[in-house]
């Protein structure tokens, strides 16, 4: 990876920039592998199974009838995948045919995604691999027919990495702390919606410590960076709750006293 402002050789870690030719087939690979996989996920028996699904979508719904709404459980207090279905209600009406359009876009982000990062740090042959490995992963090719948010929050992950990696090879320091403040607003956003992505800043942390090497100092510019963007999103969903009930960690409080989850479970 070449950087001036990490002061690595011209000489390491040097890959030719793609031809045209080669991008244009690389990208009609990535297209027909995204149509085979979604095609795939639409045909499996899944679809709507009124439970998770159906908290998403309810709460949803009370955001488009009562306007901005309070969390009554963990579902409803998932904000960004919310908000997702809110838009794809109002465009496409009370269906399944708004949460198949979410979903599916999801999916063909994660093979987006994956492509991106591999051809960032290795070659066209691993980059078209892993597209098809995120392709027919059960997880995210099941994802056009199972309303869950975990498709959003990988994809969210995927954009963050992709974004870290650019940042990394960014010639100034400003230029790779203002892409790093980016990654981190997704990476909040992915907070936002789903406690698990609080592992996710540090596993990038210990990335940028492994990327940079020995220069103390820019990992702490870049990690900083990082974390200043993540706290937006999670500044941003205090605010909300504290202008709504004056309680900035409403959220946490519906989420602790959840009684959906038994202890049998």
């Amino acid at each position: 990876m070449t950087s001036y402002f990490l002061d690595i050789s011209p000489s390491e870690g040097i890959m030719k920039p793609p031809s045209s030719d080669t991008v244009r087939l690389e990208l009609s690979l990535i297209g027909l592998i995204g149509v085979v996989s979604l095609c795939w996920g639409l045909s499996i028996n899944g679809g709507f199974q009124g439970y998770d699904d159906l908290h998403y979508f309810q709460a949803a719904q009370n955001w488009l009838h009562n306007g901005p709404s309070l969390p009554t459980d963990h579902w409803s207090g998932r904000l960004p995948y919310v908000l997702l279905l809110v838009i794809s209600i109002k465009l496409f009406g009370v269906n399944s045919a708004a949460l198949v359009a979410v979903n599916s876009l999801l999916l063909l982000m994660i093979i987006g995604t994956s492509w991106w990062i591999a051809r960032l740090k290795f070659d066209s042959r691993s980059a078209v691999f892993a597209a098809i490995l995120a392709a027919v992963t059960p997880l995210f090719f099941r994802s056009p027919q199972t309303f869950y948010p975990e498709a959003l929050e990988a994809a969210l992950f995927g954009l963050e990495l992709g974004l870290i990696i650019i940042a990394l090879r960014s010639s100034t320091a400003r230029r790779a702390a203002a892409i790093l403040v980016g990654a981190g607003l997704l990476g909040g956003i992915a907070l936002v919606l789903r406690a698990t992505s609080a592992v996710v800043p540090i596993a990038l942390a210990c990335f940028i410590l492994l990327e940079v090497g020995r220069r103390p100092q820019s990992a702490l510019i870049l990690i900083s960076s990082l974390a200043a963007g993540y706290v937006l999103p999670l500044l941003a969903e205090a605010l909300y709750y504290y202008l709504l009930v004056g309680q900035p960690f409403y959220r946490y409080a519906v989420d602790s006293k959840d009684g959906v989850v038994t202890a049998e479970m």
